[in-house]
This record gives C-alpha cells, sequence and structure tokens, in this order.
C-alpha cells in the first residue's frame, strides 16, 4: 500500500486511534472520525464524499477500518530511527542531560546557559534502560488490549487521587483555621496578660506614692513612724494596709520583667490525620501490581546478610572441653532461613569437622531445635571459599520479632575463619533488619569469645518467601544415590540438558557429596544457557563457589542460585556446573527415565549437544547432577486482571458525577436577556462541589457562552454569595456527539450537609442548549449513599425564569467529592482484589460481625498493686481462653500506667490461633497504644480491635499483649476464669509461653489482661 492510503483523503492527516481513526461507510469508503463528524447532517445523515451514497447510522455505530488501522501502527514501527534520542536538537554534539519535572522540557547543559530551571533532575541513560526492563515481564505475557485496560486503570487511579488531595487539603484548610482559632485565643490571653502586668507595675506605683503622701502628713505633724498605726485614723490605718500589701516585693519581682522573658508560644501544629493519606498511599503503590504482576514475581530468590567483611584471622577450638559458637538474632519481619555461613578451615589442606549446627527457637544454646546439621567435614585448599555455606535441610520460617539462636560445635586443631569488628545491626534491603546478640549459654556448654562482635559464624541465607507459599518442587533423576563418581582432572563439567512443560523458577541444583572425608569438592562455577548446548550467551552465572562436602547423613547438597531464574515451557536449556577435582563423588543410580511428571509439569532430560571427553561429562543417564529445585511460575496468571469497575474511579474516592436526567432533548432556548437558569438542591452529607455538566450548543459549528456561574447561600438566587466564576465558558458543538459538557469549577465549593443552596448559571448565545429529558426525580439516592434534593429556586424580581430549572433545563450534571470517610484502606483493598483476583486470600469465609450491642466480661473484681514491666524487653503478658459460642472480639480492657499523671506504651497486641504465644497469628493490632492514668477510673482502658477478630466456638485463643518496658501498669485481683455473659460461657487458663516470650507472674491468677468486649 502506499503512503497516500495511510492518510484521509478530506483533511490530509494520518490515520491514528483518536480523532482520525478510519470509520468505514456503508459503501466501503473510509475516512476519519473528524471528517465524518464535520460531514453528519442535523439529520444525523452522512453524504459519502466519493459517490454521495447516503449513509444513515450515526458516528458512533460505524465500524472501525480495523486492517487500515494496523497496517499504519505498523508503517509507524516498521523502519529503526536513524535519530539517537539521546542528541540535543538545538545544539548538534550535545546530549540531553536533564529534565524539568515540572515541564517535562529536555535540556542539554548548553541548553541550561542562558535559562534558570529550578527543578531539573538529571537523566541517565542506564536509569531509564532499567525503567523499561521492568515492563519486560509483563510485555511478553500480555496483549495489546490488556495494555489498554491497564493504562485506562492508571488513569482512573489518578482521577481518584485528585479527589483525595481535595479532601486532604480541606482537611488542611479546617486545621489552619483550627490553629488560627488557637493562636487568636492564645494572642488575646497573653495580650490580657501584658494589660494586668503593667496594670499591677502601675498600681505599685500609685500605692507608692499614696505612702509618700501618709508618710509626709507624719513627718510634718512630727509623728513617729512606729507609732502611725495608734496615731492614724482608722480610714487612713486602712489605705496604708492597703497600699503595703500591694507594694510586696516592689523592685525585686516585676510583672513587666516576667513578661519579657515570657514570649508568646504558638505550639500549634497544622496535623492532618494518618487515616487520610492510607488510600492515597496505597493507589500510589497500585502501579507496581499494573507492571510486575502479583503472582510468580514476588521475590522467592535467595538472600545473604553477612555480619563480617573478609575473613583474614584464625578463630582457635580448644580440645577436651565443650566449647560452643552461638549467636543470637531477630528479624524484623518474616523470613525464610536457608542456609548458615561457617568460616573455613584456617590452614590450607587441614580440615575441620562441622560436629553439629543447630538452629533453635529462643536466645539460649538449650532452647527448642528448630533444625540441626551433622558431621560436615571444613575442607581449605588455599582456593576454596573461605566462608562455608551449609544449606539447611529444610526451610525454616522465622517470624518477626522473635529470637532465634545460631548453636555450632568445631572439632579440629587448625581452627577456622573467625570475623570481626561489625555492627550488631545488619540492614539488608526494603527495610529488612536482622538485629544481632550474645546468646545465653546453657551451664554445660563453653563459651569462646563474645559471638555477638566477632567469631566464626558469618552469614545468613534467607529467602523473603516461598512461591506459592510451598516449599520448592523437587525434580528427581535417580531413585538411588550411591556408588563412585571419580574426577580426575583438576577441573571437569558436568552437563544437563532439561526442559519444562510449563514455565517455572529454578531456584537450586541438587548435587551429590564426596563419597569420602578425604577431601571436599568445590563448586567453582554453574552457568545456565538457552538450548542444546554451551556455544550460546549463558543467561545465568553463578557469582559465588559453593563446597560439597562429606556427611555421613546425606549422599546430597543443595546448590542455590544467587537469583531465582525463570524457565520458559517448552525450552530446552544446559546446564553446566565445574567442579574442581581430582575427587570422588556420589553419583546418581537407577535413572528414572528422560520423561518425569511432578505435580501436573513434565520434567524432561535430552542428549547434551555438546561431545563428551575428559573435560565434558553429560549427565543425562548419571552423574552427580541429581536434582533440580523450582517454583511454579504461571506468568499469564500473575499479570491477569479480573473485574475492572466501570466507576473504578469514584470507588477509588475520586470525583463522583450525579445525572439528574437519563437523556437529553433539543429545545431549551437562550434568547432573553436576563434569562437566569437556576433551582436549589441539598446534599444529606457534606461534599466538595467541583463541576457541572451542562447542555451544549445544539447546532454543530455554532456555540453558546456561560457568562456567570454563582453558588449562592439559601433557597433565593439573591442569597450569599459562596462562589462566583470570573471567567466566561465557551461551549462548543465541535463533532454533535456531546450533547453535555462537563464545567469545572475554579475552585471546589464545600457544601454542608442538608443545607440549602442554590445554583444560578447566566448562559447567552443564538439558537438553543441541549435540555434534559426524563428527569430522575426530586431526590436522587447516590450508590455512595449521599441523598441528593433538587427544589425550585425563588428569584429576584428583575430576573426571568425560563421554565422549570428544577425538573428540566440545561443543567444536567453535578460532579462531587465526598468529605466523610468512605474510602477506607479495607475498602480500596478490596476494590483491589476484584482487580488483581491473584493477590486475594484463599480463607475460609466468616460471619460478618453483629451490630448489635457490645457486652463485656471483667477476669478480674479487685484492684491489686503493680504490676512490673522488666526492663530487657523480653516480657510478654498472655492468657488461653475459648467461648461457648462464636463471637466477634471487639475490644480488650488492659492495665493503664499505675501512676496517676504517668503514661504507658502498649508495643503489641495480638489474638494467636491456640494456647501458645507463638501459635498463629489471627489478629495483629494496627498500632501502638499510648495510654496515661487520669484518675481512678482510668485504670484499666478499653482498646478497640480493629477489625473485630472472629472466635469460633470452643476453640482456644491466646491473647499476646507486649508494653514498653519501664514503667508499672494497673493489675486486676481476685480472678473468675470462668465467667458466664448473655448465654456464652468463657474458660480462661495459662498460656504457654514460647520462642523467647518470657512469662511475668501467672495470668490466670492475676495481671493487666482484664475485661473482655465483644459482639454475639
Amino acid at each position: 500500500m502506499s503512503d497516500e492510503g495511510l492518510f484521509c483523503s478530506i483533511c490530509m492527516e494520518r490515520f491514528n486511534d483518536s480523532r482520525h481513526a478510519p470509520l468505514v461507510l456503508n459503501c466501503g469508503h473510509t475516512f476519519c472520525r473528524d471528517c465524518l463528524s464535520s460531514l453528519q447532517s442535523a439529520k444525523s445523515q452522512i453524504k459519502c464524499p466519493n459517490c454521495n451514497s447516503i449513509e444513515s447510522r450515526s458516528i458512533d455505530a460505524l465500524p472501525k477500518n480495523f486492517i487500515l488501522s494496523e497496517i499504519v501502527l505498523k508503517t509507524l514501527y516498521s523502519n529503526d530511527t536513524q535519530v539517537d534520542p539521546w542528541a540535543c536538537k538545538l545544539h548538534p554534539g550535545e546530549n540531553i542531560a536533564f529534565m524539568s519535572q515540572s515541564s517535562r522540557q529536555l535540556f542539554c547543559s548548553e541548553c541550561l546557559a542562558d535559562k534558570n530551571v529550578n527543578d531539573l533532575v538529571p537523566l541517565e541513560t542506564h536509569t531509564i534502560n532499567n525503567q523499561l526492563k521492568m515492563f519486560s515481564d509483563l510485555y511478553e505475557s500480555v496483549n495489546a488490549d490488556d495494555l489498554n485496560n491497564r493504562a485506562n486503570i492508571c488513569r482512573r487511579l489518578g482521577e481518584s487521587l485528585e479527589g483525595h488531595k481535595l479532601r486532604v487539603m480541606q482537611e488542611m484548610e479546617l486545621a489552619y483555621m483550627g490553629a488560627l482559632q488557637a493562636l487568636e485565643n492564645q494572642y488575646m490571653a497573653f495580650k490580657r496578660k501584658i494589660g494586668s502586668g503593667f496594670d499591677r507595675e502601675r498600681d505599685k506605683l500609685y500605692d507608692t506614692k499614696e505612702l509618700f503622701c501618709l508618710l509626709k502628713e507624719m513627718k510634718t505633724l512630727g509623728i513617729p513612724i512606729e507609732q502611725m498605726g495608734q496615731k492614724l485614723p482608722v480610714p487612713k490605718q486602712l489605705q496604708m494596709i492597703g497600699s503595703l500589701m500591694s507594694i510586696n516585693e516592689i523592685g525585686i519581682s516585676s510583672e513587666i520583667k516576667k513578661l519579657a522573658y515570657t514570649p508568646l508560644e504558638c505550639q500549634n501544629k497544622l496535623e492532618i490525620q494518618s487515616k487520610a493519606f492510607e488510600v492515597p498511599i496505597s493507589i500510589a503503590e497500585t502501579p507496581m501490581l499494573l507492571i510486575k504482576g502479583t503472582g510468580p514475581s514476588v521475590d522467592s530468590s535467595e538472600k545473604k546478610v553477612s555480619r563480617f567483611g573478609s575473613p583474614t584471622n584464625r578463630w582457635g577450638i580448644f580440645e577436651g572441653r565443650n566449647q560452643v559458637e552461638a549467636v543470637t538474632f531477630t528479624v524484623s519481619q518474616k523470613v525464610y532461613c536457608t542456609a548458615i555461613g561457617i568460616g573455613n578451615a584456617y590452614h590450607a589442606n587441614k580440615s575441620v569437622k562441622l560436629e553439629s549446627l543447630k538452629v533453635l527457637e529462643g536466645n539460649s544454646t538449650s532452647s527448642p531445635l528448630l533444625c540441626e546439621e551433622k558431621n560436615i567435614d571444613l575442607f581449605y585448599n588455599g582456593n576454596s571459599p573461605k566462608v562455608v555455606k551449609v544449606p539447611l535441610s529444610k526451610c525454616l520460617e522465622l517470624n518477626e520479632d522473635s529470637d532465634y539462636t545460631v548453636r555450632v560445635v568445631l572439632k579440629g586443631e587448625a581452627g577456622v575463619f573467625r570475623g570481626g569488628s561489625t555492627s550488631r545491626t545488619k540492614t539488608v534491603e526494603s527495610g529488612l533488619t536482622f538485629k544481632f546478640k550474645s546468646a545465653v549459654y546453657d551451664s554445660e556448654d563453653v563459651k569462646n569469645g563474645e559471638n555477638a562482635d566477632d567469631g566464626p559464624i558469618f552469614d545468613i541465607y534467607f529467602k523473603m518467601s516461598l512461591e506459592n507459599n510451598e516449599s520448592d518442587l523437587r525434580f528427581s533423576r535417580f531413585k538411588v544415590v550411591g556408588g563412585e563418581f571419580r574426577i580426575n582432572t583438576e577441573r571437569q563439567f558436568q552437563l544437563l540438558t532439561f526442559s519444562f512443560s510449563r514455565a517455572v523458577l529454578l531456584n537450586a541444583i541438587g548435587m551429590a557429596k564426596p563419597n569420602n572425608n578425604k577431601k571436599a569438592c568445590s563448586v567453582s562455577s554453574v552457568t545456565i544457557f538457552q538450548g542444546k548446548s554451551n556455544s550460546s550467551a549463558p543467561i545465568y552465572q553463578s557469582s559465588s563457589e559453593a563446597l560439597l562436602t562429606y556427611s555421613e547423613e546425606s549422599f546430597s547438597q543443595q546448590v542455590s542460585l544467587s537469583k531465582a531464574m525463570k524457565l520458559k515451557a517448552g525450552q530446552e536449556y544446559t546446564l553446566m556446573v565445574e567442579l574442581e577435582g581430582p575427587v570422588c563423588l556420589y553419583t546418581g543410580q537407577e535413572f528414572t527415565g528422560a520423561v518425569n511428571n511432578y505435580n501436573g509439569i513434565d520434567f524432561k532430560v535430552h542428549t547434551c549437544g555438546v561431545e563428551a571427553d575428559a573435560m565434558f561429562y553429560d549427565n543425562m543417564e548419571t552423574g552427580p547432577i541429581l536434582d533440580l529445585y523450582t517454583a511454579s511460575n504461571d506468568a499469564s496468571s500473575a499479570f491477569l486482571l479480573g473485574e475492572v469497575p466501570e466507576n473504578l474511579s469514584e470507588m477509588a474516592g475520586g470525583e463522583t458525577r450525579l445525572s439528574r436526567f437519563e437523556g437529553h432533548d433539543k429545545q431549551w432556548h437562550l434568547n432573553s436577556e436576563n434569562q437566569v437558569d437556576s433551582f436549589s438542591f441539598t446534599f444529606s452529607e457534606e461534599v466538595l462541589l467541583t463541576g457541572v455538566g451542562l447542555g451544549n450548543c445544539v447546532k454543530m459549528g455554532n456555540f453558546i457562552t456561560l457568562e456567570n456561574m454563582q453558588v449562592v447561600l439559601g433557597g433565593c438566587t439573591t442569597g450569599p454569595v459562596i462562589y462566583n466564576s470570573s471567567i466566561n465558558t465557551c461551549l462548543y458543538n465541535h463533532t454533535d456527539t456531546n450533547p453535555v459538557v462537563k464545567v469545572k469549577m475554579e475552585r471546589p465549593v464545600k457544601i454542608c450537609a442538608n443545607t440549602v443552596y442554590t445554583v444560578r448559571l447566566v448562559i447567552r448565545g443564538e439558537g438553543k442548549a441541549y435540555k434534559g429529558k426524563k428527569f430522575r426525580g426530586a431526590t436522587i439516592n447516590q450508590p455512595d449513599g449521599i441523598v441528593f434534593k433538587s427544589m425550585k429556586s425563588k428569584m429576584s424580581g428583575n430576573e426571568k425564569r425560563n421554565g422549570d430549572n428544577e425538573t428540566a433545563g440545561p443543567i444536567f450534571d453535578f460532579y462531587y467529592i465526598p468529605l466523610e470517610s468512605k474510602y477506607s484502606l479495607d475498602k480500596y483493598k478490596e476494590l483491589m482484589n476484584l482487580i488483581f483476583p491473584k493477590i486475594v486470600e484463599k480463607k475460609k469465609s466468616l460471619p460478618s460481625p453483629g451490630k448489635g450491642q457490645e457486652f463485656k466480661i471483667s477476669r478480674y473484681s479487685n484492684f491489686g498493686s503493680s504490676w512490673h514491666v522488666n526492663n530487657d524487653g523480653k516480657q510478654v503478658e498472655a492468657i488461653t481462653f475459648k467461648s461457648s459460642s462464636p463471637i466477634y472480639l471487639s475490644a480488650l480492657g488492659l492495665g493503664n500506667a499505675y501512676d496517676e499523671s504517668r503514661k504507658v506504651t502498649i508495643k503489641k497486641i495480638q489474638i494467636r490461633e491456640g494456647p501458645s504465644t507463638k501459635s498463629a497469628k489471627v489478629y495483629d493490632h494496627p498500632s501502638k497504644e499510648s495510654l496515661i492514668n487520669v484518675g481512678e477510673e482510668s485504670r484499666f482502658v478499653r482498646v478497640a480491635l480493629d477489625p473485630p477478630v472472629f472466635i469460633a466456638a470452643e476453640k482456644q485463643y491466646t491473647i499476646r499483649v507486649k508494653y514498653k518496658p519501664g514503667t508499672p501498669v494497673c493489675r486486676g485481683t481476685s480472678v473468675d476464669n470462668h465467667p458466664f455473659v448473655e448465654g456464652v460461657q468463657f474458660e480462661f487458663e495459662k498460656a504457654t509461653f514460647d520462642g523467647g516470650d518470657v512469662e511475668n507472674g501467672s495470668h490466670e491468677v492475676h495481671g493487666p489482661i482484664r475485661d473482655l468486649y465483644f459482639y454475639l
């Protein structure tokens, strides 16, 4: 097709997907939407410019020429541009290096020589390229329509963010007005203080004057000063006493001096509730879900926190005593521990036995065991790693703020590498923090130095998540591991070609261990190629070595990849593992076949395309490559979009449209000079009025003018004006497809609940405007619960009413922003769960919380002495309970600070399903609670749970509360562990304290957890 066919023959503009979209007429000729709109007659007919045939369908009903549209798109992207996008068009030889954040204008350094731009950000090629790479997975997984849907979601959420901005600004204005009022009150109080201070000092001067006059009279009469009391008449005596009292501290303590050193302190803060920002923050984070998806994009790659730098010194091992190395740590959020890094043997060609490596739940070397690895040989040949990664036989879930201890027993005179000079707090990424501290040693364990600051325990390997909340899938190739695989050369490459029937994430490789304790085997590199050989560029190459060590307990060892590799369905890959020899390893035996199915995924092994020799060995049917560990990665489900509501912007808190009519008509005249269109209205809740929808000019190619728009308080057009437009607005009928035009108000107008207002419009122009048809009624109930009422307005004598605007007329729509807190974070999450079905948690459905009466049970009937909270931060208050009927737990009554006027902070409130403080968590309080004792009535404070917690009948739950250390709290006594309220029997008993939680006293007898509030 020639280029001429890509342009509209009327306007000669290139076809596109918007105004110049190619539309096909009945006769088969194609023109752009813009031109056909201009050709449409008043009878909605179009005469074809080429053949004069009549098209009776409307513009919106005409089909799009999809073939032509696709050709235009392909032509646009068919040729690679030869122009460097980074070259400045104004200054040859210069590259653009800056961008203005406000205007998005690009500049080179020469451009800025004569410009003053103060909002520049530097541009870097690699940053732009990295940003583009974020979209690569999405781009490969979805089609063009899906990308268009994502664009529309972003647009609508952007509109909703504008609504939240107006709400926050309104709240800020209220805070500002409140601060101004408080400042005014402070100012008036300070002003009174200044006035009274000066008045008191003035009165002292006057009283001193009176005393001087009195003394002058006495002096004139010759009366001694000590006889003044007897000689003066009673009025004079009273005057003297008053004056002497008034001048007390005269010259010593001046009221004016006090004022000079007491400035007016303005302590008001413009505070906006953080809740107002919760939904906007989530909206701002939503685009990443659109880009990255919601499934396999969860980070399940293995990471490492290193406590020390490069190891250099030796850590001694003393024989004949039970020497134990141990360190305790906590994590700030849940992770999955996969391996521990231990210092290798210090001297070359000497070995050290790692007799035991334990991970314990608690802060002691005798805490409960989670996992143990035994009898691992550590061997250093001068080239092998100085820190050995010891994989754990199972992935350990580590919970936030719980103590865990790594306990290591080493044997061997060679000693091991040690680390030192470390910080006890290590922040890794995304705010994840590991905190290390000294472990508590059991009486039989011998401590060798301070492992919290140095020692042989170097690294903790972990994952942020497990795919699908499950362990990795293991694809085994052999039924038995044993025998001997000998590597006689200094190095040998083990090869395996394979494929999967579904997309997966390859996390690790299962390798055979040495079959004796003479020598460990170093895995120098792990490389993955796409295809059946190693001739192509690698798609993965390991960044560090691993060590395969002999063990009596197991014959295989996981070698984790530094990052999870996404492998495509049906694609052949070649794995190449470089091993250092000479060494003897175990090998795979009883090959399970070329095709095996695991969890619905076909795993195939293929003959490798590399010719086998002494250097390369094909592991297809035997060899040391035993297993592949993967996680399912269905990319299409990760990027699956669910239901996208038409009113997404409104549901997310954006501007809401209120339509007064169901259709439109062409009969509203605008000829009278004094004509005013108005009606009165009310909203049932506070809103910000942001715009109106007005009837456009009926005749295409013509316009009418909105000369003035007012909102007045009350039911008359002459009431107090609270909004008055300052500019004229032209309503132009360009395409005859927009009978109603939205006119945005110059500023939002606050409308109070159930208050009458009147909208007053002055519209001028020749001809007619569209008017409303099929009035929806004087009372309109909006989906958001707001009720809108319209009524006839009163008008001034010189204004001319043009029909009944309250039931007809050119005022079609109101646009508003609700101000009440309808847009909670929970509601936004529900909305996102519709759009992103992959992120919905599959939970057992629960009944809705009741809205009836709230009941209360109190475990204690008396008040005792203070309950001490230890300073070590380990103390936890907990009690286990069950109820005979299902309830919703709505609040707890907890002990306040013991001393009056003291404050105490509750750091954590949790409800756990089971009898232990470490049972599965069903509720975690969203914030800290600060309590202050203001008297006897505030000894126990009701703390609401948000949201209420469903408690199943006859099932044990544990309340776990943690106070900030140091402040004694109120304690309840005279316990009743079997209270009965409204037909519900409660049973309380002692909780089990696990995972480093320390009990302080018997909560089943006394303590600070007193009340339970609940709904039936």
